[in-house]
């Protein structure tokens, strides 16, 4: 396959599976595809009419739209990401989106000033918020740090003050290619952190903040992040990037236990393992903790979620009592 234009700075890669937000992924590109980005769509065998969307979202736009003809997304994502960008043109820049996130205008614009003054060893960190499946955000909005070395990620990742996803990076493609492309876990569950820290270690890079741009990523209760269904693939990929992050941090004498303590945490809650449950203790130990190292995590990972619970039921029952009040003083 070849670029729209061989010419434009930054390939904006889509794989597509998922009908219901393509149209509002794609808006976001709208001007900038006719100026400085490749737009490239890749369905992934899809069910829906994704070519249809395109067509009609895409109409008067530069794009490329494909169809592989078969799903590679639902048994090895990092895999089809890759498979992506193996079939792009050679812009020196790439934005690995999704078919259900947003990034406005103002935002993409940032990102294109931005490259014009980037090394290409530099990893480009956009805000993040989340939203949810109307669009309304859910929470505060996650700002990266203005620089981070590789050290500097990988503390800020691993005790959780860094927040990140697949769509909210652009990337070199020298970095990508130094890195070997994404790194292929069950699910892409962790592949983007890992593959980030990889691309800045290869390439000597550092991760540079885009002010203004922001990306706002959906969760839908139809995603991975929402969903229970992937629940055993999520726990095999954070064994596996506990394993990665474990070797880097040996690799510079740096105490892991300690700086991994919250991010094993988080990971047990988001795999869907009930905390104090036997399953929650034995993946603890996979993750090079002894028995009363594991049975502390599941105890302090049981105290959050029924904080978050009780939370979300006060939250539940103030809108439903404010919703009263209203209807009565009408």
């Amino acid at each position: 396959m070849n670029a729209p234009h061989g010419t434009r700075q930054l390939a904006v890669v889509v794989p597509a599976f998922k009908p219901d937000y393509l149209s509002e992924a794609l808006s976001g590109f709208l001007e900038a595809a006719n100026q400085s980005v490749s737009l490239y769509v890749f369905d992934d065998c899809s069910p829906y009419p994704i070519e249809s969307i395109v067509r009609t979202s895409l109409s008067g736009v530069d794009h490329i739209y494909h169809r592989f003809p078969q799903n590679l997304g639902g048994t090895d994502l990092a895999a089809h990401w890759n498979r992506c960008i193996d079939n792009i043109g050679r812009e020196p820049w790439i934005w690995l989106f999704s078919d259900d996130d947003r990034v406005s205008p103002r935002s993409v614009k940032e990102v294109l000033r931005a490259l014009s003054s980037a090394e290409s060893s530099d990893l480009l960190a956009l805000e993040l918020e989340i939203i949810d499946a109307k669009g309304r955000p859910t929470g505060k909005v996650y700002q990266p740090p203005i620089v981070e070395s590789p050290a500097d990620f990988a503390m800020n990742r691993l005790s959780c003050r860094r927040q990140l996803c697949a769509a909210d990076h652009v990337f070199s493609r020298q970095s990508y290619e130094k890195a070997g492309g994404f790194v292929r876990l069950p699910k892409a569950w962790y592949s983007d952190e890992v593959t980030w820290h990889r691309m800045l270690v290869q390439s000597d890079g550092r991760v540079v903040r885009v002010d203004g741009a922001r990306l706002q990523f959906r969760l839908s209760g139809s995603n991975i992040s929402t969903s229970r269904v992937h629940d055993r693939d999520k726990q095999e990929s954070q064994v596996r990037a506990w394993k990665y992050w474990a070797d880097y941090l040996g690799s510079k004498q740096l105490d892991s236990d300690s700086l991994m303590t919250q991010w094993r945490r988080h990971g047990l809650l988001a795999a869907g393992l009930w905390p104090l449950s036997p399953a929650a203790l034995q993946h603890l130990r996979k993750m090079g903790r002894s028995n009363w190292g594991a049975l502390a995590d599941a105890t302090f990972c049981c105290i959050l979620k029924l904080r978050v619970v009780g939370a979300n039921l006060v939250g539940r029952v103030g809108r439903r009592l404010t919703g009263r009040f209203a209807v009565a003083g009408k």
